[in-house]
């Protein structure tokens, strides 16, 4: 992919330049940057971005220059023009260089999509279908000539060699992107989505319009500096999102016959979940007829919507190929195939290069068992790197069917748990294993942001789409040389996750961690389970490591950079402790972690809406949520997590009044269970195995009952009960009256805490109080399943 050669000098001398053999020096004070009059907007950031790290190693500004030649004397950096002796065109997005006494000259194949209004934007780079060859060119330009690396997003990830003059060789050198007409690692942040994670951040951590934008671009340049980009724009994705909405009052025959023989949504499903009759001509067509109304476009997106409730019509069945007693929805591949056959044949006939793209994804990811793929067929895999022997067999088989396009879609970055985790040769491996499968393509989802601690998988990955042909060694030892004279110690850092914690414990047990993880969320299993996969003694032996390297470092920025990853450590460390801790010392922990990630929101570069956002959808394991909404409270009191519950399978208890029952009462006659778990879950040797039995598999009521002591230095202040969370509605009462209620409205309400007052319904002349709570399930699990605590403000 790359080419590298040595031009001969030419004589040509002007005050700037300082020769020596092949190398000489040039006063930034005496150069200029030139682009062409009018240039595109691809070549404009280009410009610029050789003019920050022009700024960044010298301390000087270069100006940039439009149109015209350098003054006599001035040392001329060509930014998106062609050198007359270059005659040879120019593939989509390749870059080269040339560098040359009389001047260096930097361009790409470029091409910037319309848009509304002329006015210049440096994030035009990032619109889907902007090609930036001469911006390709700057980023390899400075890495061949000036050693500049970037491991990581903004200013302080840029790794560069200070120097009064820039010091130039003659040569030239040049990339393209080879068979890798798309190149995505998805930078795993988004404006809107953060906008409706936000109410579930501490507000310490929101983040303004501006703030958010500074680190996405960040972000996109760093991707941009790596090469990630596309020579071809390929149109895929959940392509029939909006069709229920549209369609399925006039045609409800398009879509997916369900059980009760009905054309309708699949059981839960939104409508942008709804799934096609795939063997209706009509809908091929439909999809034919809609592609066209949108220009004919040179691909065509058939991949289905996310999720089950699959067509269960007879004409449907009949594509499918089971094997004997496979359950149904377990191989639907042969349907899909079908599918995009169907329309690439009809879309043939309007657009001939066209291509028509499906994912092979979910019970449709496994080869077709009859049919074969038209070979213009564009497939959007969705493999998984945990599973890398099948996936080479997979591969195998798609072959045969007569898939020849491929591209790579993984959810792999979806393991990161922000903890370092050692996973980066394996997802280097993983990638490699499409490259020798011929893949024409990526598209990686995503990037968690979480630097520090698994920034180097980030890195690697992405010089290897740039450059293939080398090893995971290579880049491995050339993230490390970022770090100096301390790039062996760290190296020994990173290895340590990877040989001891990844490789020994957790790629081991597989199969364990997405049991426990249900629903095959791989993620959530180890951190569920983090405990028998990571030691204390792992982050007293990393510290160590880290140790050894602080006392190695030879100036401040080699200091920096290893304290930066001590810190990260540190918080490896406290985030373990707080997922691991026992009930009891759940709120201390998380109040530590919680303490310590506001002290270094600023100094580590964490994503953090990324990393709160994984803890809670998990139910914030980590108990950082719930310490920073009880921070409003003065003093707190976590109640015990083991109450008294009686089911209530007839609804009998609110007409019978359970709420006003005496403790003594509902102590003789209820059985104990955990708070700290739903109720479908009980394994306390407390609980009676037949109540447990009865609560696997409940949907329904059931009455939860604490007995509590009020402080009386709390007399006459607010005091409320704080639920770290239910599933999924519940009544509150406190000596038999009510307190107050939280209804299930919301799809998150289950995991989210919230609190009742009951300071009225306190009685002080007892010593104890009795708290009865009336919990509603229809579905899923249920019951009181995170600690209450007992808070006052």
């Amino acid at each position: 992919m790359l080419k590298v050669k040595l031009f001969s000098l030419m004589p040509f001398l002007i005050s700037c330049l300082f020769l020596s053999g092949a190398e000489w020096k040039v006063d930034p004070q005496k150069s200029v940057i030139i682009i062409p009059g009018k240039a595109v907007n691809p070549v404009r950031s280009a410009a610029l971005e050789l003019q920050k790290h022009f700024r960044l190693i010298t301390g000087k500004e270069v100006s940039v220059q439009e149109g015209g030649k350098a003054e006599r004397g001035i040392y001329p950096f060509y930014v998106g023009i062609i050198p007359e002796e270059d005659r040879n065109t120019l593939a989509p997005e390749e870059a080269r260089w040339n560098v040359a006494p009389s001047g260096t000259y930097i361009y790409g194949e470029d091409f910037t999509p319309a848009k509304k209004g002329t006015r210049f934007n440096p994030d035009d780079i990032f619109r889907k279908g902007t090609r930036t060859g001469t911006f390709f060119g700057v980023s390899d330009f400075l890495e061949k000539q000036f050693g500049v690396l970037w491991i990581e997003p903004g200013d302080d990830g840029i790794i560069y060699t200070p120097d009064q003059f820039l010091t130039l060789k003659t040569g030239s050198g040049s990339w393209n992107p080879g068979t890798l007409f798309q190149r995505e690692i998805r930078s795993g942040m988004n404006w809107n989505y953060y906008k409706r994670r936000e109410p579930d951040l501490p507000p310490e951590f929101h983040l303004s319009k501006q703030e958010f934008d500074r680190k996405y671009r960040d972000v996109m340049f760093w991707l941009k500096r790596h090469k990630m980009g596309r020579s071809r724009v390929i149109r895929y994705g959940h392509a029939f999102t909006q069709w229920w909405d549209k369609y399925s009052k006039t045609h409800p025959e398009f879509f997916a016959m369900q059980k009760n023989g009905r054309r309708e949504l699949g059981p839960g499903l939104k409508p942008d979940r709804s799934k096609l009759c795939v063997s209706n001509p009509a809908v091929h067509e439909r999809i034919v007829a809609d592609w066209l109304e949108s220009g004919a476009p040179e691909t065509i997106n058939v991949c289905e919507n996310d999720s089950g409730g699959f067509c269960l019509c007879p004409a449907c069945r009949r594509l499918d190929v089971p094997h004997p007693g496979e359950e149904f929805g377990t191989h639907l591949t042969d349907r899909y195939v079908y599918l995009a056959n169907q329309v690439q044949r009809l879309a043939a006939k309007h657009r001939r290069d066209v291509s028509a793209v499906f994912y092979a994804y979910s019970c449709y990811r496994e080869p077709p068992r009859r049919e074969k793929v038209d070979p213009r067929i564009i497939i959007g895999f969705v493999p998984s790197m945990l599973e890398y022997e099948k996936v080479a067999g997979m591969f195998a088989a798609w072959k045969k069917a007569g898939a020849e396009k491929m591209f790579l879609r993984p959810n792999d970055q979806h393991v990161n748990t922000g903890l370092p985790m050692g996973f980066e040769k394996l997802l280097f491996d993983h990638f490699q294993l499409g490259i020798r499968n011929g893949i024409v393509g990526s598209d990686y989802d995503c990037m968690h942001n979480c630097w520090p601690a698994t920034g180097i998988a980030d890195y690697i990955l992405a010089r290897a789409h740039e450059d293939p042909s080398k090893s995971f060694g290579y880049w491995e030892k050339q993230y490390c040389s970022a770090f100096g004279g301390v790039s062996a110690e760290i190296m020994e850092y990173y290895r340590y996750w990877r040989n001891e914690v990844w490789d020994k414990r957790i790629a081991g047990n597989r199969d364990a961690i997405l049991k426990r993880g249900l629903y095959g969320i791989f993620r959530r299993g180890l951190m569920w389970d983090i405990h028998k996969y990571y030691h204390p003694d792992d982050f007293d032996k990393t510290d160590a490591i880290l140790r050894k390297a602080w006392k190695k470092a030879g100036n401040e920025k080699e200091k920096k950079q290893v304290a930066d990853l001590m810190n990260a450590n540190r918080h490896a460390r406290l985030n373990y402790i707080a997922l691991t801790a026992k009930p009891e010392q759940r709120l201390s922990a998380g109040r530590n972690l919680l303490n310590f990630r506001l002290k270094h929101k600023d100094d580590l570069n964490f994503f953090w809406p990324t990393v709160f956002g994984v803890e809670k959808t998990f139910g914030d394991i980590s108990g950082t949520l719930i310490a920073s909404k009880l921070k409003g409270f003065s003093e707190f009191r976590e109640l015990p997590v083991r109450w008294l519950f009686q089911i209530d399978r007839e609804n009998a208890g609110s007409g019978e009044h359970w709420e006003k029952y005496s403790f003594a009462r509902i102590q003789a006659t209820w059985d104990p269970v955990m708070v700290n778990t739903n109720w479908e879950s009980q394994t306390s040797p407390h609980t009676p195995e037949p109540l447990k039995e009865l609560l696997k598999n409940y949907d329904g009521v059931g009455w939860y009952a604490q007995k509590i002591v009020v402080p009386e230095s709390w007399k006459g202040r607010k005091i409320s009960l704080y639920f770290g969370a239910v599933d999924e509605s519940c009544r509150v009462y406190l000596n038999g009256l009510f307190c107050g209620e939280r209804i299930f409205t919301k799809s998150d309400d289950w995991q989210t805490p919230f609190a009742i007052p009951v300071d009225l319904q306190i009685d002080w002349k007892q010593k104890f109080q009795t708290v009865v709570v009336r919990v509603e399930d229809k579905a899923g699990n249920g019951g009181i399943w995170k600690p209450v605590y007992l808070v006052t403000e």
